[in-house]
């Protein structure tokens, strides 16, 4: 009898162990957004860099758009962020994972993949970016990956310069690509990789001069309940912005 009580009592106190440390695994999807008011602002301010960049381009931008056109909340549902901030970039910065949820913040594009790479890169220079890596496993699988030939090389310039020279320029003039021990030497690293297929993930360290959290992407099983989320960006909305 003893020895039966003693392992009952093992047995609760593992289930209660496992229960407790469930219970504190979950916590996070539960509780506000830590910072959620810079968080919110951050986002405002780069979706500010983004029409700025697109300004800045015209007329050949005269077709992009803002990401507030197309879709001006995030989708709750997909990619949220732990902390920190990421960009997803195909040939453009066109999503940024936040803590709500996965955000378009740039539609359309330029006139030729070339270009498109040219407003990435002026556009990071607004940003302290870090390479993390390819976007699901069948893209990493299967993309291949690049980055500039000359690594100072303004892109944008380059182009116009050739331009009124009447010289035509294509992707491999600029760009090399990296094998998949260069690719991993990249990682954590702020080169610009690109790719042709899927696209890559960056993690945003800065904003202008301003330091942002440690960008972590927070695991699926702990996602934050949509409509929490949902509530808390609509409050956010109402107090520091007029959309």
């Amino acid at each position: 009898m003893k020895s039966y009580v003693s392992r009952v009592s093992g047995l609760i106190l593992i289930t209660m162990f496992f229960s407790v440390n469930a219970m504190e695994q979950s916590l996070p999807a539960s509780l506000p957004i830590e910072g959620a008011q810079e968080s919110f602002q951050t986002v405002q301010r780069i979706l500010n860099i983004v029409e700025e960049t697109i300004a800045a381009f015209q007329p050949r931008s005269e077709n992009m758009r803002n990401g507030r056109d197309f879709s001006p909340d995030p989708l709750y549902a997909f990619s949220q962020t732990k902390s920190g901030l990421f960009f997803q970039v195909g040939a453009l910065p066109s999503r940024l994972f936040t803590p709500w949820g996965d955000m378009l913040i740039l539609g359309e594009s330029l006139c030729n993949y070339l270009w498109n790479l040219a407003f990435t890169q002026d556009f990071f220079k607004r940003f302290k970016v870090i390479f993390v890596g390819g976007i699901r496993e069948l893209e990493r699988d299967q993309a291949e990956y690049y980055e500039l030939k000359q690594k100072d090389l303004d892109i944008r310039k380059h182009l116009l310069e050739q331009e009124q020279l009447g010289n035509s320029v294509v992707f491999e003039d600029l760009f090399r690509k990296l094998s998949k021990e260069e690719l991993e030497l990249r990682k954590g690293t702020e080169t610009m990789v690109v790719t042709h297929l899927g696209s890559t993930l960056f993690a945003i360290e800065a904003v202008e001069t301003i330091a942002q959290p440690k960008a972590e992407l927070l695991e699926r099983r702990y996602f934050t309940d949509t409509d929490c989320l949902l509530k808390n960006w609509q409050e956010l909305q109402a107090a520091y912005t007029d959309r």
